[in-house]
């Protein structure tokens, strides 16, 4: 079974699948890093809250692609 740390060059579909995963991963955490340079700005009424409900729903989304990305990994055949 790969590791996590395994790279997956030459595994097919499941290195298209995982670098795709990374990529929303990565879009996401560019989003929630916006999110916090916002949020450190100040208290703005409404918007505020606003804010701080897609940056719980982003680190949500951010940890279920982490477990996709291992999922997809584990499911990977086996290099020989």
């Amino acid at each position: 079974m790969p590791r996590e740390d395994q790279p997956l060059e030459g595994l097919g579909m499941a290195t298209d699948h995982v670098a795709k995963l990374e990529k929303a991963h990565d879009q996401l955490v560019a989003q929630r890093r916006s999110l916090a340079e916002a949020l450190a700005a100040g208290y703005q009424r409404g918007e505020t809250e606003r804010q701080m409900k897609l940056f719980r729903s982003i680190q949500g989304t951010l940890a279920d692609i982490q477990e996709a990305i291992l999922d997809e990994r584990r499911r990977a055949p086996q290099r020989t």
